[in-house]
């Protein structure tokens, strides 16, 4: 077979695209992904060839990791996503990195040590004990770390059993208290300072114990048994050896890389999770705000307009209404005053006396006879007086 580096010698025209489905296994030394596409060439030359292509993503090993085993001590099978720190990069997820160390499996997790006592790929749980009081001696934890803030780390998104789950805070008094005298830590206790465990299901603060006290370490724990806020001593060193188990998930660790949140399922699946869009209050302010306007502008539309609209129309048509009115009053008040006043009747001798004794005679007819005069008012008038006058037929006619 010959083989070529310049891509330009290589026929495009008989360039092939071919599927195989391989199916890695655990004692595979390489790591083929499945669905993997080979690209296959032949030339024409004078001695033909195959050029295959293999194309591997290898700027995901996330999605693509190489399928290792490895073991430490008590645990026999340490494979993907964990890994030790002896074994090649592409194997399993460096967020998941145990280490082995005097053939025991240890895990640092937020600057803790934890020796691994049991991986579970079914189940996805790791229990772990601090490597400072999984041999059951009396001391403190190797770094104070509480159920609070180890479930807050997105690799390990809960507990097993939370009815069952505590923490453990060791409290200094600068008084011997004789009632938590039976929850007393005799290696760290002297004369000036004394120092008690306390079991709670939340991290204690210095407001929540005795005022000479204060909290100097937390550590998780786990007992399958109902336990008193201040246990025996005996009964808290059996828990701290016990250690606890928590899950393990490296979708809800991809989750909350994209910003969101991880959450359970559903009540029935402890161990899966689904990812969800992380709560934004802001947001949710914001898009409150956003119906808030949206109903007070419709509510403003809806007043503006199936209520003041319709009271001003109507108030406009009554206007106009009795503005009509008013005007057919007016006209019907000035017609009637435009009316010819009735006939106003006067006597014998005051007719005499506006017209001066018929002495200013201005005309006459055939049988009548015009008169001037002046009413009291002083308006002048002309009166006719029938009877009988001088004019000739002929000038009647």
């Amino acid at each position: 077979m010959k083989w070529s580096k310049d891509p330009s010698k290589i026929d495009s025209r008989n360039i092939k695209l071919t599927k195989i489905n391989v199916k890695p296994g655990n004692n595979s030394d390489t790591y083929i992904p499945p669905s993997t596409y080979f690209l296959t060439s032949a030339w024409s030359s004078s001695s033909m060839g195959e050029l295959i292509f293999l194309f591997i993503n290898e700027s995901e090993p996330r999605k693509n990791p190489r399928i290792c085993s490895s073991s430490c001590g008590d645990i026999p099978n340490i494979s993907y996503p964990f890994r030790l720190k002896e074994d090649p990069a592409a194997c399993g997820d460096p967020d998941f990195e145990l280490s082995c160390e005097n053939n025991k499996t240890v895990m640092n997790c937020h600057g803790g040590l934890y020796y691994v006592k049991r991986i579970s790929y079914d189940d996805r749980t790791l229990h772990v004990a601090d490597v400072n009081l999984a041999n059951g001696s009396c001391s403190l934890p190797y770094r104070s770390l509480s159920m609070d803030e180890m479930q807050r780390d997105a690799r390990y998104p809960g507990v097993v059993n939370y009815t069952y789950s505590y923490t453990s805070n060791y409290v200094r008094c600068s008084n011997n208290i004789s009632d938590l005298a039976n929850s007393r830590v005799p290696c760290l206790s002297g004369n000036m300072s004394h120092v008690y465990v306390n079991k709670t299901w939340y991290t204690l603060s210095s407001y929540d114990s005795p005022k000479p006290c204060k909290v100097i370490a937390t550590a998780p724990a786990f007992y399958e048994e109902t336990v008193q806020q201040y246990p025996s001593y005996e009964t808290a060193l059996k828990m701290q050896e016990a250690g606890f188990q928590m899950r393990w998930s490296v979708e809800c660790r991809d989750c909350e890389a994209k910003g969101r949140v991880c959450v359970y399922k559903n009540r029935d699946t402890t161990f899966l999770f689904k990812c969800e869009e992380e709560y934004d209050y802001y947001a949710e302010l914001r898009l409150i705000y956003t119906i808030f306007v949206a109903l007070s502008v419709s509510a403003i539309i809806g007043f503006v307009r199936f209520i003041l609209l319709p009271l001003v129309v109507f108030a406009f048509l009554l206007h106009k209404y009795f503005s009509k009115r008013k005007k057919i009053d007016v006209r019907e008040n000035s017609s009637q005053t435009q009316q010819p006043l009735a006939p106003e009747r006067y006597n014998y001798p005051d007719i005499l006396a506006m017209l001066n004794n018929f002495k200013d005679k201005i005309g006459q007819g055939c049988f009548f006879m015009v008169y001037k005069g002046q009413l009291p008012g002083g308006c002048s008038i002309a009166v006719k007086m029938l009877g009988s006058s001088k004019v000739s037929e002929e000038n009647c006619q």
